[in-house]
């Protein structure tokens, strides 16, 4: 009693400084043990008149939220202690899975089955939901590492003088490697590595990911979060164990279904488990649904447009609800019915689909305050991109894109130019963007953009009738460069929220067909022309809109709407969809991921 009686005659910021030894010395838990040892700790730990200690032990393990713009308010023991709540739940809930092999069979990685009894009960969807919400709050606090890649602007350099063959010759295929100084690491990024190590519990994997099981992306209370975490770390594995069985003698088998596979075992390899989950997600990135001026013809979440939205009927409220599989959008046409009147051919759709010079039609568009990600399509949208290089890539080259160093912001951003000393321009009232004109976005430079799409047959036949479920069933591919340079601004999208993020328009060129897979002629006009728009929209997430002309001409023929994985400026790319530029009914659609790479 003496000694702790003397412990609290210490002023209140030694004893703080005591317990974050305390913690340091020997892990975030430490703080709650001293809580519990008496009433006066728990109440200096617990009900403290100001954040300081809480905010001290958040940046001890953690990047500070404060440095991302907008962020005003943090809550420092809610932040801390829900994030060593997942730390411990994912300890105790996310672990390799031990899966016996026989000797003969110890090369295989398509052959390593576990009973389904065997992958334990399913999570409640609260717990699921804390613990996906806690992940996704780390992964949206990543420290910026501004200046990591660039350190000027990239037309300041012959770049844009060479023809494309040469800018593609000349760049990597993924983005170049980080190379960060120690002195700004990412501690989220440490720790998400750290807790994640094993995958996320089988739980929430076998959500989307276990043969045998139906993919439910959507169906799930915790699937939206679930999703949006797939789409900005990517799929995640659970791994293997593989332990030696003794060797058994095994008769021949009789018959063809005795070599078929036991019944209630499932498949485990980490190739099956990315297989069954990109079989998961292709009917949803390959769903005509989406080809929606209610989703502004991109990976949005659909927009009531509607005068009925102010007072909705019951089959209004079910309309607005969501995007179950069995609902139809408003200006969804199935390709054998041309009649609806909501999906007018030849609609213009976008202010860059429009001919240059002409008044833009956007008065057809949700307003862009309205437009938020829909992260189901583009979780989806990522497995089936993550497939085809799984599938392609050399597995050593992989990481480059996959590194979660790529989602920090400020990679691509190269230093502002001054604005020039003693000559500060005014402007009238409602043009003070113009103060903002630069490439706040990392946007020109060069790029590869990733497109994956299936034959059209197999497209309308499978939006029909199909279920997009065929052995045979698969998705085209390519990698193209892209080189792109910035041509003027426009307002803000969003003048209120990001006032001094003006829209960013460019130009450029893009190579299109397998002419660009390997060696390319310097000559080659084997290109499409490029045009676009790089706005905000309302939950910082960068929106790039483009349109491309047919190959060698200036037609318009695709366009493209693609929402950046990571903050402004990250090197993760930016993933969305391409179709037809004049949307008209039966028009194609694909998966876009595009990434910058000098």
């Amino acid at each position: 009693m003496p000694t702790s009686l003397h412990l609290f005659t210490l002023p209140s910021e030694l004893l703080e400084n005591v317990f974050l030894s305390c913690v340091l010395q020997r892990s975030p838990l430490s703080i709650a043990a001293l809580a519990q040892t008496c009433r006066t700790l728990r109440v200096l730990i617990y009900d403290t008149a100001d954040s300081h200690l809480w905010r001290s032990l958040c940046l001890v393990y953690f990047d500070d939220p404060r440095l991302h713009p907008g962020c005003s308010t943090v809550h420092w023991r809610h932040m801390f202690t829900e994030r060593v709540w997942a730390e411990r739940y994912l300890d105790r809930h996310a672990r390799p899975l031990e899966v016996t092999v026989p000797k003969h069979n110890l090369r295989s990685t398509r052959s390593m089955m576990l009973s389904l009894d065997k992958l334990g009960p399913q999570a409640e969807p609260h717990v699921h939901i804390r613990l996906l919400t806690a992940l996704l709050d780390a992964v949206q606090t990543i420290a910026p590492a501004p200046g990591i890649r660039v350190t000027s602007s990239p037309s300041s350099t012959p770049l844009f003088d060479s023809p494309l063959a040469l800018r593609h010759a000349d760049t990597p295929i993924l983005p170049p490697s980080c190379h960060i100084p120690p002195n700004i690491e990412s501690r989220n990024v440490a720790w998400l590595q750290g807790v994640l190590t094993h995958g996320l519990p089988i739980s929430l994997t076998r959500i989307i990911a276990w043969e045998d099981l139906a993919p439910s992306w959507k169906n799930h209370a915790e699937g939206p979060l679930l999703c949006e975490l797939i789409a900005r770390l990517g799929f995640l594995p659970i791994p293997l164990n593989q332990v030696s069985a003794a060797p058994e003698h095994r008769s021949p088998p009789s018959s063809p279904t005795a070599r078929s596979k036991p019944q209630g075992m499932i498949d485990l390899s980490e190739e099956m488990q990315r297989r069954v989950a990109h079989e998961g997600g292709r009917p949803l990135a390959f769903s005509m649904r989406f080809l929606s001026r209610q989703r502004a013809w991109g990976p949005f979440l659909r927009v009531d447009m509607l005068a009925k939205a102010a007072a909705p009927t019951d089959d209004a409220e079910e309309e607005m609800e969501g995007d179950d599989e069995d609902d139809e959008d408003a200006d969804y046409v199935p390709p054998d019915d041309p009649s609806d009147s909501d999906a007018t051919p030849g609609t213009a759709t976008h202010p860059v689909a429009a001919t240059p010079g002409a008044p833009s039609s956007t008065n057809t568009l949700p307003d862009p305050g309205k437009l938020f990600p829909d992260w189901t399509w583009i979780a989806a949208s990522r497995v089936v991109a993550e497939w085809k290089l799984f599938e392609n890539i050399k597995p050593a080259d992989l990481p480059q894109l996959y590194d979660w160093n790529n989602l920090r912001a400020g990679a691509w951003i190269a230093p502002r130019p001054p604005s020039g000393e003693g000559n500060t321009v005014e402007y009238p009232a409602g043009e003070e963007w113009k103060a903002h004109q630069w490439d706040w976005a990392g946007v020109e430079g060069v790029w590869r953009r990733l497109v994956c799409w299936l034959d059209y047959d197999e497209l309308i036949y499978n939006n029909r009738w199909g279920s997009f479920v065929d052995e045979n069933l698969d998705e085209a591919w390519i990698i193209v460069p892209m080189s792109v340079r910035i041509t003027g601004y426009e307002p803000p999208s969003l003048p209120k929220e990001y006032p001094n993020r003006p829209t960013i328009l460019f130009e450029g060129e893009m190579g299109g067909g397998v002419g660009w897979v390997g060696t390319v002629s310097p000559l080659t006009d084997y290109f499409r022309r490029v045009r676009g728009r790089v706005s905000m929209l309302p939950d910082g997430r960068v929106w790039y809109s483009s349109v491309s002309s047919a190959l060698g001409r200036t037609a318009d023929e695709r366009v493209s709407e693609v929402i950046q994985l990571g903050p402004v400026g990250s090197a993760m790319g930016a993933l969305g969809l391409w179709t037809d530029a004049q949307h008209e009914v039966e028009d194609p659609l694909g998966v876009v991921w595009q990434w910058r790479v000098a």
